[in-house]
């Protein structure tokens, strides 16, 4: 199994078998494409060897607490 970045390519495989991830419930419709933009710098995708296909995704952000910790301390 790779570990790598998400990317905006990992949207259409991703979105086509979400839903069976989550064992048939309708979850396609709450991961918005600009979900694979905003937080790609934070979140992987893991593929197996042997198939192009994706086997899952851990999505993350970074929560800032204050002005100084989300800008790099310039305003």
């Amino acid at each position: 199994m790779r570990i790598r970045a998400l990317t905006l390519e990992d949207y259409a495989p991703i979105i086509g078998v979400v839903d069976a991830w989550w064992g048939g419930r309708t979850m396609a419709a709450m991961l918005p494409r600009l979900f694979f933009i905003h937080f790609r710098d934070t979140s992987f995708v893991a593929k197996g060897q042997r198939r192009q296909q994706s086997g899952g995704v851990v999505p993350s952000s970074i929560l800032c607490k204050g002005p100084d910790l989300c800008n790099g301390g310039s305003r």
